[in-house]
């Protein structure tokens, strides 16, 4: 009997459920994509392969086992951070480089600071798990001169299609696939495929003058109730990443008696801009008109958003629900924030909170200061997203030296020794606020 492979799905969409997959199903389709990208693999004892994803998952185990042992290539290195990917590519010299990578780490990268430092030694950049935004394998082209390529696929069906939006929008099924639109989304033939057919519930568009190509139109099962009113959460998001000031938006349904679209949001450089001379309120009520422009109804305008400086992926590439309602749940909204750079036992980021941030609510009514409690809130909320603790064990050498205005550029350092963090808030060259912040302790 033909081994089988267990995968357990992400739950994106639903409940995480486990998948086996026959071996030679994968072997078939890595060998598929040895010769789709053979020219990205013809000098294998240069190449080396970079890769931020796991092999516990399918893109993982087909890309990272199954082709790389087909193709051979002269090494294969985990680069969990952006400063490991350049410590690598500094490394391998003037050999080429192929990134085997997801669009949340491409986010992340883009926006290090360090980023300005990739050499032009990279031959492709694969990515796979959600689809790029338009702005995003922008930036990813101009930073690594070359344009991502983004596969799209599923565990039940393995590879499907792929495109360079450097060409356009649409998709081209990989060869050996044949795809038809269904009443359901997309009905596969497929030698990848569970039993040779699957049917995705992603809504899609064949070319009328190339069949193999196709404009994907988003999950069929993303239509919400709003107010007696059916929503497409597709098309909210389209509308908002249309917008020159949005990068990247997820939209969901939020709350308990009465559903509503909240959204959240990564800004590009002109949003956060605006952001901070215009403040939230001006922001999203911008926003809400644009998404009038663009047909949406009423009921489909959100009424929440949460501008983040990344969207809550999971190690899959995948967002989940529970993660977004969580991500919008906070009592207060992030300030901007740029050049985010953290490892385990350190942080360093720059943020600005705008005029309407209500952390200066009251405080003071003819002349807004950020007061130190809310510098501290502000500092430990980063000390648990970035190192998973609850600094709630008391703080120490507290010094609150500077008076910090609303829009004013603020450089945040955090050290972590064991159970204690150490921080600075600098203003430029001035220490606005100091200190040491401890994990509670059981």
């Amino acid at each position: 009997m033909e081994k089988q492979i267990e995968f357990r799905t992400s739950g994106s969409t639903g409940a995480p459920k486990v998948i086996a997959k026959p071996e030679g199903t994968l072997m078939a389709d890595a060998a598929m994509l040895a010769q789709h990208f053979a020219a990205w693999f013809a000098d294998a004892a240069q190449l080396r392969v970079l890769s931020t994803i796991s092999r516990e998952h399918m893109y993982g185990t087909l890309w990272l086992g199954y082709l790389m042992d087909l193709v051979k290539p002269a090494e294969v290195r985990q680069v969990p951070s952006p400063e490991s990917f350049l410590a690598e590519q500094a490394a391998a010299g003037d050999r080429p480089i192929i990134l085997i990578t997801t669009p949340s780490f491409l986010a992340e990268f883009l926006n290090h600071p360090l980023h300005v430092q990739v050499k032009p030694t990279v031959r492709a950049v694969v990515t796979s798990g959600s689809l790029l935004s338009a702005p995003l394998s922008q930036r990813a082209t101009a930073c690594f001169g070359a344009c991502p390529t983004e596969i799209y696929g599923a565990t039940e069906t393995g590879s499907i299609a792929w495109r360079q939006q450097a060409q356009g929008d649409s998709w081209e099924l990989f060869e050996g696939v044949e795809a038809e639109p269904s009443t359901e989304g997309i009905t596969l033939y497929s030698p990848f495929c569970l039993g040779g057919t699957w049917t995705l519930r992603d809504g899609v568009v064949f070319e009328p003058d190339n069949p193999r190509c196709f404009r994907l139109l988003g999950r069929q099962d993303r239509r919400v109730k709003v107010l007696e009113q059916w929503v497409d959460l597709n098309e909210v998001e389209a509308a908002l990443t249309a917008h020159p000031w949005i990068e990247a938006a997820a939209a969901f349904p939020s709350g308990e008696r009465i559903t509503r679209i909240w959204v959240l949001a990564v800004l590009t450089a002109a949003g956060r801009e605006a952001l901070l001379a215009q403040g939230y309120g001006a922001l999203q009520r911008a926003l809400r008109e644009a998404g009038r422009q663009a047909g949406l109804p009423e009921v489909a305008l959100p009424r929440r958003y949460r501008f983040v400086h990344a969207l809550p992926y999971n190690a899959r590439g995948k967002l989940a629900v529970a993660e977004l309602q969580r991500a919008a749940a906070g009592a207060w909204p992030q300030p901007v924030i740029e050049g985010l750079t953290q490892s385990e036992s350190s942080l360093d980021l720059r943020a600005a909170f705008p005029a309407d941030h209500p952390f200066f609510a009251g405080h003071f009514p003819d002349f807004a200061i950020l007061p130190g409690v809310a510098q501290l809130i502000f500092i430990r909320s980063w000390i648990r997203q970035a190192f998973g603790v609850l600094p709630d064990g008391g703080a120490t050498q507290l010094k609150f030296r500077q008076v910090v205005r609303p829009g004013q550029w603020l450089t945040l350092h955090i050290d972590r020794a064991g159970a204690t963090f150490t921080f600075t808030l600098a203003r430029g060259d001035e220490i606005c606020a100091s200190g040491k912040l401890a994990e509670a302790q059981p």
